[in-house]
């Protein structure tokens, strides 16, 4: 028969456990990489100043940088990819397959389908909106906002790595 503070210290013992193994990630299910993306279109706004910037890379491994000035002037929908490139293309080049693998596993790694259209809002001023839209044959999802990846909570977190592994799969250029 266990007694009461036996009873106690293997209850105890049980929560140790269960909250060394969250914490060390024990037990964690790895998310898998994203599949089926066809493009990625990063956009960022200039705050203050009357621009946008923009990159598409597509599942060739193609990247078109753009940067539009000035932005207001333009009834551009800068994620149709449908830029006129004798005005506004900036840069064309390609990347490494493992630089598109990696982006794909940092995508699913911070569960990007999941994140919601519009982050919580960050209180600043002349700050830029940013926005990230992935394509797939299933359909499009698109996160970001106001100073997205600056604000404080798991989103604002997620929209930096997925920027940060973004910008590092473009640099690596073929």
């Amino acid at each position: 028969m266990i007694n009461k503070s036996s009873k106690m210290l293997i209850a105890v013992l049980s929560i140790s456990f269960l909250l060394i193994a969250q914490l060390t990630g024990c037990g964690a299910v790895s998310k898998e990489p994203l599949t089926g993306v066809t493009r990625v279109v990063y956009m960022s706004t200039g705050g203050d100043v009357d621009r946008v910037s923009f990159y598409i890379l597509t599942d060739d491994l193609q990247v078109k940088g753009y940067e539009i000035q000035p932005y207001s002037d333009n009834k551009i929908d800068v994620f149709s990819g449908e830029i006129p490139p004798d005005e506004y293309l900036e840069e064309e080049y390609s990347i490494s397959q493992d630089a598109w693998d990696k982006l794909m596993e940092d995508l699913g790694q911070n569960d990007f389908m999941s994140m919601p259209e519009e982050l919580p809002e960050v209180k600043a001023y002349d700050g830029s909106a940013m926005e990230i839209q992935i394509e797939t044959a299933s359909g499009t999802h698109r996160t970001g906002g106001y100073l997205a990846g600056y604000g404080k909570g798991r989103y604002h977190k997620r929209f930096a790595n997925i920027s940060r592994a973004f910008f590092e799969a473009i640099s690596n250029e073929e």
